[in-house]
């Protein structure tokens, strides 16, 4: 016997996060600027995500509530590991 399958698949996602980031401060610069990192997780469906930031602060972009924008800080690296399932599963064609 013999088996053939022809097919096509496609699939597509757009997703959009707005977020809240905690982090410290991992070294003080020779000028007295900051270098900070922040890392947070998040759930979506079945997948995990893990966000991980680092940049450069300056001492007096810091807010009286202990709070910093995002467009006030330097040189953003940021990072978006995902582990998990996609949502859309694989279906074995029928027999």
């Amino acid at each position: 016997g013999n088996s053939k399958l022809d097919g096509t698949a496609s699939t597509s996602r757009t997703n959009t996060l707005n977020t809240t980031l905690t982090g410290q401060i991992v070294e003080v610069l020779p000028n007295g600027d900051f270098v900070i990192e922040a890392k947070k997780t998040v759930l979506v469906n079945t997948e995990k995500y893990q966000l991980e930031m680092r940049a450069l602060l300056r001492w007096n972009d810091i807010t009286p509530g202990n709070t910093v924008r995002s467009d006030r800080l330097g040189n953003i690296e940021m990072k978006l590991n995902g582990k998990g399932l996609v949502s859309d599963a694989i279906r074995r064609p029928n027999l």
